[in-house]
């Protein structure tokens, strides 16, 4: 009994300098730390003096170019929206946009950073008109964006010029403006080793049509069906991408040679011959 009550106050002794040293290194760690935060928030202010201090040189020169061309301005500030669903009205796709850029992060500052919204008299396209040029190359990220059930074609007007929008700011959209979670299916179709071509197609196919032909091997990353602009029907053929580019095996040895309205359907790896 005395032996372990020696061993209990050996244990003791030595327990109590290893937690007294732990309690007296906490404050150094705490005060570290601080300094840590500290010098990364003055990172983040000066990056932001350094951001606001570039817009404000980026404003004084598109002032000069609007003094001269304001029509220059103005179509760089300005996008395409197409595919709109039936039935769609201004203030629709004002608050759907308003939200989207919020929620993303490509509205630059306070404020509604949609200018104006122009639906076309057939209602099938609209035109943005945004708040500056930075926020209208954000939108440009929301190419494909699912709108009550249909994925949006988002361009820049025909009489955008980008050798003259080029030194009125970025041309693409800002890295950090986040997409992730938003349901969406790019209407363009970047050449990469996963682009897929389907061809054969029925010219009385539409999107959806050809969509559901692809539905059963997984979501679509990009898709675009190419179109006759004289007869507005499509040229029978289309390209995709799929989120997993491991279905590409299964999607060609399933399609490829259908019949499809006396057609054989052609499925490949599209290599930009």
């Amino acid at each position: 009994m005395e032996r372990e009550r020696e061993r209990e106050r050996d244990w003791e002794g030595n327990a109590a300098p290893a937690g007294a040293a732990d309690t007296a290194a906490q404050p150094d760690q705490l005060q570290h730390l601080e300094q840590q935060l500290q010098q990364r928030d003055e990172t983040i202010r000066a990056l932001l003096r350094r951001l606001e201090h570039f817009r404000g040189w980026l404003h004084g020169v598109q002032a000069e170019v609007a003094a001269r061309d304001p029509q220059v301005i103005k179509n760089a500030r300005r996008l395409y929206v197409g595919g709109i669903p039936e039935g769609t009205k201004e203030e629709d796709l004002r608050v759907f946009f308003e939200g989207v850029m919020g929620s993303t992060g490509a509205a630059v500052a306070p404020g509604p950073p949609i200018a104006s919204v122009k639906v076309s008299s057939d209602r099938s396209y609209a035109f943005l008109e945004l708040r500056s040029i930075e926020e209208a190359s954000n939108a440009m990220a929301f190419d494909g964006i699912l709108f009550n059930d249909t994925n949006l074609k988002i361009r820049r007007p025909s009489n955008y010029n980008p050798e003259e929008a080029a030194p009125l700011g970025p041309a693409t959209p800002d890295p950090t403006v986040s997409t992730a979670h938003l349901p969406m299916c790019k209407t363009v179709v970047e050449d990469t080793w996963d682009k897929i071509f389907v061809g054969g197609l029925p010219c009385s196919y539409g999107d959806e049509q050809v969509k559901e032909l692809l539905a059963p091997y997984g979501p679509l990353k990009s898709f675009n069906l190419v179109m006759d602009k004289n007869t507005g029907k499509s040229k029978g053929y289309a390209f995709c991408e799929f989120a997993d580019p491991g279905v590409i095996p299964q999607v060609i040895s399933g399609l490829h040679m259908q019949v499809i309205s006396d057609l054989h359907v052609q499925v490949r790896i599209d290599l930009g011959e």
